[in-house]
């Protein structure tokens, strides 16, 4: 891959990134370089894929047969299915939880309470969760709830 070094400092700089920052973007760039040519499109998936797990966010999106909602207190009930989000956290929680499955057990104090229905380890029963923190598995389907992925369609 090609890098101009030259202009990538120069736009950190100017941009006034924090030095440890720059420094640490400048050793991710260099090994960028290494990597052979790829399309623009290989590119942005490699980036996309890159950035979730740097993160620990999960890259594993729920069957396309499946519909989800964003969650939302007042319209959530005991035994609703909902999904971790993929985002939801970031480092060793984010690796644990993102993007799991579960069950609602119970509603208390604006979190709900949930048991992580997939066959994933760590087991995990009665997990509080905030309701922006989950997607709600819809009951209907229809054209209004497409979901779209955020993988590059290269993926």
């Amino acid at each position: 891959m090609k890098v101009n070094m030259d202009w990538i400092k120069y736009q950190l700089e100017n941009a006034k990134v924090r030095m440890g920052n720059g420094n640490a973007v400048i050793h991710l760039l260099k090994a960028w370089k290494e990597l052979p040519d790829f399309t623009k499109q290989d590119r942005e998936q490699i980036i996309y894929l890159f950035s979730n797990l740097a993160l620990e966010h999960s890259l594993v999106e729920p069957p396309k047969d499946e519909v989800w909602v964003q969650a939302e207190r007042g319209f959530l009930k005991v035994r609703d299915i909902v999904r971790v989000k993929n985002d939801a956290f970031d480092g060793e929680l984010g690796m644990i939880h993102n993007g799991r499955p579960g069950v609602i057990v119970a509603i208390r104090s604006g979190d709900i309470i949930v048991d992580l229905t997939d066959l994933e380890n760590p087991p995990i029963k009665s997990a509080p969760y905030r309701d922006w923190e989950t997607d709600r598995k819809s009951t209907r389907l229809n054209s209004s709830h497409s979901r779209a992925s955020r993988m590059p369609s290269s993926a």
